[in-house]
């Protein structure tokens, strides 16, 4: 499992975190895109599940909070995947001014954080 995070207080609106776009790839010059696995969330609003952010939709994801007060939106594989390169972009009013990058450690059960950076909302990183 992999996925990009942010709180309430790195969330610009607090209200609801919106991700128009995510590209995942398996190399680091971000020219082969990884296979799809299936999309995950801390929650949505409606039809604006996370499937939108990874596919071709219209429309974007727009995510609501979990029990900590956090968004997040990723994707869990099958199978042990290596990704040497992502982006996103997310909406520019309801965006995030810092996001986190995190992984599944499934001996522990737990997130591990991986690496947190500064972001300018709706623009793509």
């Amino acid at each position: 499992k992999w996925r990009i995070w942010a709180d309430k207080s790195m969330a610009q609106n607090g209200l609801k975190w919106g991700v128009r776009e995510i590209h995942l790839y398996t190399d680091q010059s971000c020219s082969s895109p990884l296979p799809a696995g299936i999309p995950i969330d801390s929650g949505h609003i409606s039809i604006y599940g996370p499937e939108n952010a990874f596919g071709t939709s219209v429309y974007p994801w727009w995510g609501t909070q979990d029990d900590t007060a956090a968004y997040w939106i990723g994707m869990e594989f099958d199978a042990t995947v290596t990704i040497g390169c992502w982006s996103f972009r997310d909406a520019n009013y309801y965006g995030a001014d810092r996001v986190r990058v995190d992984v599944w450690n499934g001996n522990t059960g737990k997130w591990m954080p991986i690496k947190e950076l500064n972001h300018v909302s709706g623009t793509r990183q």
